[in-house]
């Protein structure tokens, strides 16, 4: 038999025992409290990075609506000076158009009285070019 249990076999075991005490309180407690640090901070991290995707991806929503709301209150300012812009060349080419027929009014008017001035003035002016005529005729003869 290979195995005697005499004394050295106690003192193995209690030395052993010590051995793992010791190693126990120098390498094993204070390694794993180490690693449960790292696993807790790395734990952490990654709380905080879901987090700062989650706050990104509510930015980008939330930039995406002001940019929306911003591009439908543009399209209705825009909506608005056009029709207020339509508005006023309605007007002016209202005002022009009153300008015109005012003018072109005045116009007649005025070739009216001419013409009238004109006709009036015809058998007066024909006589006279008659007699002129007849006088070179005459002064040639």
């Amino acid at each position: 038999m290979f195995l005697k249990l005499d004394g050295t076999l106690w003192i193995q075991i209690i030395n052993f025992f010590i051995f793992y005490a010791i190693l126990n309180f120098v390498y094993i407690k204070p390694a794993s409290a180490a690693l449960r640090k790292r696993r807790a901070y790395l734990d952490s991290l990654h709380s905080e990075y879901e987090a700062a995707l989650r706050d990104v991806e509510e930015l980008k929503n939330e930039a995406d609506n002001k940019r929306a709301e911003g591009r439908r209150e543009g399209d209705h300012v825009a909506a608005t000076i056009r029709n207020e812009a339509m508005k006023q060349a309605e007007e002016i080419v209202a005002k022009a158009q009153t300008e015109f027929s005012r003018i072109v009014e005045e116009a007649e008017t005025k070739i009216h009285r001419e013409m009238s001035i004109a006709r009036a003035s015809e058998d007066r002016l024909v006589a006279e070019l008659a007699g002129e005529m007849v006088e070179r005729a005459v002064g040639r003869l």
